[in-house]
């Protein structure tokens, strides 16, 4: 069994070093390395802008909360159906912003 493993060693060896000489296969370890890095790199980002997005979301909830306790307290009128009013001038807002970005692309 040692005589086989030492005749076996310097052809792993040799088979190994020929492998890491090929131009073709260093390119490609290159190419996987770069696309790494870069896939690192969005991640990274992807996970700031997921913390960015959670902390306007904590703020957002807490926007909603205070706004309930206004309505209980001054209006004393339907909680849900105020909320729904804001949330749709929210969405007529946004409409009017992505027309008037369309009408500056032109």
């Amino acid at each position: 069994a040692g005589g086989v493993c030492i005749v076996t060693v310097p052809l792993v060896w040799a088979s190994e070093w020929r492998l890491a000489r090929f131009i073709a296969l260093r390119k490609r370890v290159h190419l996987f390395r770069d696309e790494a890095e870069r896939t690192r790199r969005i991640v990274n980002s992807l996970t700031i802008e997921e913390e960015e997005l959670n902390e306007e979301m904590e703020t957002i909830k807490q926007g909603n909360v205070h706004l309930k306790e206004v309505v209980e307290e001054q209006i004393s009128g339907n909680v849900d159906e105020l909320v729904e009013l804001v949330q749709e001038n929210q969405n007529v807002l946004n409409q009017m912003e992505e027309n008037l970005r369309r009408y500056m692309l032109q």
